[in-house]
């Protein structure tokens, strides 16, 4: 259960670090998606160390709290998974083409490569937050296994 709960504390802080590029990116998104992953990765970390904490004590209103995090997380990793695919169908693609001869010196298509570029970071997103939803999905069933027994 400990090494579970690393590794969901590594997914809030990957979560964490791919925000900061949203912020800066210019696409016809509202520009506070960014603060989903950091709200996002915000309740990864603490879902994750109340596990740990969990596994090391064995005072039920840290078991209580594990399970209502876990359970958090788990709501929260489905909403972001719904919200990603959202963006990533709704972001328009720029009607220019790039010259593969001319690749280097080509700044016509400089849109296309930041929709690139967004499409990567949430992509990056969706698949990490496919693997949290799993993660706390397992993480809540072992956490309230663990609060019903004595």
């Amino acid at each position: 259960m400990e090494a579970a709960a690393v590794v969901a504390i590594l997914l809030g802080i990957t979560q964490l670090l791919l925000s900061s590029p949203l912020y800066y990116l210019d696409v016809s998104l509202p520009k506070s998606l960014f603060i989903l992953p950091l709200f996002i990765g915000t309740l990864f970390v603490i879902g994750g160390s109340l596990t740990i904490a969990s596994a090391r004590s064995s005072s039920k209103y840290v078991r209580q709290s594990c399970a209502y995090s876990n359970v958090a997380c788990l709501l929260g990793a489905v909403l972001a998974v719904c919200l990603y695919c959202f963006s990533l169908s709704s972001v328009k693609q720029p009607d220019c083409v790039e010259d593969p001869f001319y690749y280097a010196h080509t700044v016509d298509c400089l849109e296309g490569r930041i929709v690139g570029l967004f499409w990567t970071v949430m992509t990056l997103l969706l698949c990490y937050n496919v693997g949290a939803l799993l993660l706390h999905g397992l993480l809540t069933v072992t956490s309230i296994r663990a609060l019903r027994s004595p």
